[in-house]
């Protein structure tokens, strides 16, 4: 089971990169697929972390549970 599945280019910037850059990635995804909450998810973490709560929070906001 997949908890978040992410492309190759997003999960190296998220272990490799420093977090403007993983931002700027998952920013380009969610612009590619905005109904792919993965990436909305993973972008308010990594805004969280550098302790931006308003942007994570609407991030987080836009993630919703669907059942497969």
């Amino acid at each position: 089971m997949k908890c978040l599945s992410l492309n190759t280019t997003v999960r190296n910037t998220c272990i490799f990169e420093h977090p403007p850059t993983t931002e700027e990635v998952l920013s380009q995804e969610i612009g590619i697929d905005e109904n792919n909450h993965n990436y909305f998810a993973i972008r308010s973490f990594v805004l969280a972390r550098r302790c931006e709560w308003d942007h994570a929070l609407r991030d987080a906001i836009r993630v919703r549970y669907t059942p497969s």
